[in-house]
């Protein structure tokens, strides 16, 4: 599998000696890795902003400008539904506390880095690639969109094309609705109109017209439907 990192720490020895670290770690588990490197939090910022996007942030934590805090709750608005890991790099022990808001995947002792890192990129690429079985792609007018499919609330028929909801984004895909009914039948994924196909683990309540989602959406429900809806919904519930 390919994997993007992004290693950001002010200091520049620090930067080339994780990144000659955890070269060979990603090839001793056969997989290929490319690294960028950021001696400011801004530089990341910027290429962020400009649509890039990488599986996993190594960061330092004391940085000028934009600390690795900061630099972490940015990351963690900035992707949403995309897969990702941050680990911290830092001796900043005291500050191990502070990035539980972050929710890093790993805090990384500097004085034990080489004793610590194998272990942090490890696990980093079991997670990332156990999620992505759990992941559908969609065709759009900028490419491939990849989303994990708990992230889906519903889709929505809009012509010729489709709009993916997700808790935070709706994205347009260039598909027909009962092509990706066939595509995810059997992934949770429910017809409960001629417009709609929901995502059954985020059904709250089905009523006599409508289904009522956990966040609140209610979405119209078609009558001759409804005893098929909710047979699909119990078969995925005890599935």
């Amino acid at each position: 599998m390919y994997f993007k990192v992004a290693i950001c720490d002010d200091e520049k020895a620090a930067l080339e000696y994780i990144s000659q670290a955890i070269q060979p770690l990603f090839a001793n588990l056969r997989h290929t890795v490319s690294v960028d490197c950021f001696s400011r939090s801004q530089q990341l910022l910027e290429v962020l902003q400009s649509g890039s996007k990488y599986h996993m942030y190594f960061l330092d934590i004391e940085m000028p400008s934009v600390n690795g805090i900061e630099l972490g709750d940015f990351i963690n608005r900035y992707h949403q539904d995309s897969l990702y890991n941050i680990i911290y790099i830092s001796n900043r022990l005291e500050k191990v506390f502070d990035t539980f808001r972050v929710a890093p995947l790993r805090f990384i002792r500097k004085q034990y880095f080489y004793e610590e890192i194998q272990e942090a990129v490890s696990a980093s690429i079991s997670y990332i690639i156990q999620n992505t079985k759990d992941m559908i792609s969609f065709e759009t007018e900028n490419g491939l969109l990849s989303l994990p499919l708990q992230n889906i609330l519903y889709i929505e028929s809009n012509n010729k094309s489709q709009l993916v909801v997700t808790a935070q984004n709706t994205y347009t895909v260039l598909s027909s609705l009962n092509k990706l009914e066939a595509d995810l039948a059997d992934r949770g994924f429910i017809r409960i109109h001629r417009c709609y196909l929901l995502n059954y683990c985020h059904i709250y309540l089905i009523q006599q017209d409508c289904v009522l989602l956990d966040n609140h959406t209610s979405i119209p429900i078609s009558k001759k439907r409804r005893k098929e809806v909710k047979e699909a919904f119990l078969f995925f519930s005890l599935s």
